[in-house]
């Protein structure tokens, strides 16, 4: 295993985190440019690195 490796998470996996549906996390990933950018895995798979979903939580958070 690789050590010191950023974590990625896929976007069915973050939806679920989040608590959303698939098409609202769409949503704000096209509504929200703070959002974390995707990372494109393979021809048809993408993720996020997680320690960047933890920072936009945080950004968000703060703004309550």
């Amino acid at each position: 295993m690789i050590e010191n490796c950023p974590k990625l998470i896929r976007v069915k996996e973050l939806a679920e985190m989040l608590s959303l549906s698939c098409s609202s996390l769409d949503n704000i990933r096209k509504e929200d440019p703070s959002f974390p950018k995707a990372i494109k895995l393979g021809a048809r798979a993408t993720g996020f690195f997680i320690h960047e979903i933890d920072e936009w939580l945080e950004s968000r958070r703060e703004k309550r």
